[in-house]
């Protein structure tokens, strides 16, 4: 990789040779009018807005699909270039409809943007504009097909980034159209971002048409905690609702995308909310105050409790609690003996690399094969799923899967569905012994689910037999339903078979996954936001606030803490987790152990597992380093992942998800085959 010296607009620069002129402009801070370039996406050059002069070319060359040399002296701002995108946007704007008063992309349209600039006052085009008949894409893109001025990133994101090869261009000339070759939805667990991607009004958010215009928007960035990436999001907000969410751009994280699930769920934050405290009574729920509450559950706390002052309780915890809820929450549990761990374990592991996604999203490209091992990505981490896709397609990276098969979107060679396979590569008595083994993979990567039956040999025989770790690669790789209930040490375990189930006492920290085999005569207490499978049969309901209104600290499988932003007010009177366990604590008597305000609890969690910077891609970030304890049970992804659209608490009881669920579900279509 060079670099070459070029002039641009008569000032010398000095940059890499594998660049497009449209890419040198931007990193000198030269503006390149463009519609079809994206960064993340193929060289269409079929906009021609991005003309530039050469002063050794007669005519004006586009700068996205030539790359920079050193003999080039490029002008941005002549009057050539200038008359040559006025005369591209006037054949751009000659059938497009004069609409923008009612167009959802007014006030973020490109086209809007570049007609200030090189548009004319008038046209001098007087023929009929061409009308072209809408697309149903499914219920969450919105097709104006009239406005599309075909740049075709609609169809390079979905044959390159998410894997579904259904858009493109049909017809030449005035008769040109972009749809779907074969009457179809846009089936895709990423199909939202072509919403960002299109310049014009053409792909449009249904569920956001005519609710608001974007001037009238406050944003706020905040995280995606609905996958263990948590991916960068923007939350556009009117007043006190949600009006949509948008990706932000983290190249270690989520590039430039983000799933449909957090993207189109946020009419769900003001459904179904548990707004007060309440208890069951007759086989129904009585509102009571905090106070009543809290005086209940200590009196049932002290009456259940045995001599020693052992509390029988069993604390389940679900995957959005935040770090400082889990250090409040585990030393509560500490100081009242309670059985939240088990403290005997079998294969208990000690490592941060061994219950943490080690590669980055940088690295991904270096790998040269890989091996899944009981995962669905699709499922599981859509944009980490396309990113592999991607590395295979132009990489030709060969990826094995050993478990159940699944539509990956990509080439992906089933290997077995045993965890015994994975033994027999490690041992040298199979097939892919040799590809895996240090003489032939110099970067080998290795994804692992965390719900799989592997022992600490498995992993020793890894690093032994294979260039699973080196000096330049980690290539180990688990991915975690809930990284931060793992770093703080808590026992997370889905196995039926525990025998736990018999203690008098559960609290459920919002847990969703539906309990099976709990006793009758026990005491069920739910913590959590929405009223869901678990909050129906318990006995108690403490409401909690959602990560959307509060401000929190999590942590993704890369072992990175970020942070949450308080968008919205509590609904009713919910109270944060962290101040609901805080509380508790001093009805209980452990005045000494109370903190006061968020920085107490953020000096807790340095306290129980101090904070370490560690430098990863030449970057500084923030990691919690403790002990991790567990079980590894084997256990098949469909108990866990029935449906993509409605997974959890916050997607099953939004509206536009469960639509989502029905149109697809009729349509036959899945992510698991």
């Amino acid at each position: 990789m060079g670099s070459v010296s070029f002039k641009l607009n008569d000032f010398q620069y000095t940059i890499n040779n594998k660049l497009t002129l449209i890419q040198a402009c931007l990193k000198n801070k030269v503006d390149v009018p463009r519609f079809c370039f994206h960064e993340k996406l193929s060289i269409a050059g079929n906009c021609r807005m991005c003309l530039v002069e050469d002063s050794k070319q007669v005519k004006p060359i586009a700068a996205c699909a030539i790359n920079v040399s050193g003999s080039m002296s490029i002008y941005t701002n002549t009057l050539k270039v200038k008359k040559a995108r006025e005369s591209v946007l006037e054949f751009l704007l000659a059938n497009h409809p004069l609409d923008c008063p009612i167009c959802d992309q007014g006030g973020e349209c490109d086209l809007q943007d570049q007609s200030v600039v090189f548009g004319s006052d008038r046209g001098r085009f007087y023929e009929f504009k061409r009308s072209v008949e809408d697309k149903d894409c499914g219920p969450l893109i919105k097709t104006i097909m009239n406005r599309c001025i075909h740049r075709t990133r609609c169809v390079r994101f979905s044959n390159e980034v998410a894997g579904v090869n259904i858009l493109g261009v049909t017809g030449r000339g005035s008769k040109m159209e972009i749809g779907f070759y074969i009457e179809n939805l846009m089936n895709s667990e990423l199909s939202g971002n072509v919403i960002d991607l299109c310049p014009v009004g053409a792909l449009t958010s249904k569920p956001f048409s005519f609710t608001s215009r974007p001037w009238e928007l406050k944003s706020y960035n905040s995280i995606d905690i609905l996958d263990g990436m948590h991916s960068n999001i923007r939350v556009d907000v009117r007043g006190t609702k949600i009006m949509r969410i948008l990706p932000r751009v983290n190249e270690n994280i989520n590039e430039d995308w983000i799933t449909d699930k957090i993207r189109f769920s946020y009419d769900a934050f003001r459904r179904q909310r548990l707004y007060d405290p309440m208890i069951l009574s007759n086989t129904l729920f009585i509102k009571v105050s905090w106070r009543r509450v809290f005086f209940i559950l200590k009196n049932i706390f002290i009456r259940r409790s045995d001599i020693s002052g052992f509390l029988p309780l069993q604390t389940f915890i679900g995957n959005y609690m935040d770090l400082e809820s889990l250090s409040i929450l585990k030393k509560f549990l500490a100081l009242n003996g309670s059985n939240y761990f088990l403290t005997k374990q079998e294969n208990s592991i000690d490592n941060q690399s061994f219950y943490s996604f080690n590669t980055s999203m940088l690295d991904l490209v270096k790998s040269d094969i890989c091996l899944l091992f009981d995962v669905n990505l699709r499922i599981q981490l859509p944009v980490l799923n396309s990113k592999i896709r991607q590395v295979s397609l132009k990489n030709n990276l060969v990826v094995y899967l050993i478990g159940y098969y699944s539509n990956f979107n990509y080439y992906v060679k089933h290997v077995s569905t045993t965890s015994s396979t994975l033994l027999n590569i490690l041992e040298g008595s199979h097939w892919l012994s040799s590809k895996f083994s240090k003489k032939f993979s110099k970067n080998p990567l290795f994804i692992f689910s965390d719900n799989t039956s592997i022992y600490g040999g498995v992993f020793a025989s890894l690093f032994s037999y294979t260039n699973i770790a080196n000096n330049n690669w980690m290539g180990l790789n688990v991915i975690s339903t809930n990284f931060s209930v793992k770093e703080l040490g808590f026992f997370s375990s889905h196995s039926q078979n525990c025998k736990l189930l018999s203690f008098p006492i559960n609290w459920l920290c919002n847990y969703d996954s539906e309990l099976v085999g709990l006793s009758n005569d026990s005491l069920t207490i739910y913590q959590g936001h929405h009223g869901d499978i678990n909050a129906s049969k318990s006995s108690i309901i403490l409401p909690s606030t959602a990560f959307i209104e509060k401000n929190s600290f999590y942590s993704n499988i890369f072992g990175m803490v970020q942070k949450t932003k308080k968008i919205l007010f509590n609904a009713g009177n919910s109270r944060d987790d962290w101040k609901i366990s805080n509380a508790f604590i001093e009805v209980l008597g452990f005045g000494n152990f109370r903190v006061n305000g968020s920085f107490d609890v953020i000096s807790l969690i340095s306290r129980v597992t101090p904070f370490v910077l560690y430098r990863r891609n030449n970057k500084l970030t923030f990691l919690l380093t403790t002990t991790f304890q567990r079980f590894f049970h084997f256990i098949g992804l469909f108990s866990f992942f029935n449906n993509f659209y409605i997974s959890d608490s916050i997607t099953r009881n939004s509206k536009i998800m469960s639509f989502c669920s029905t149109k697809f579900k009729l349509k036959s279509y899945n992510f698991f085959r």
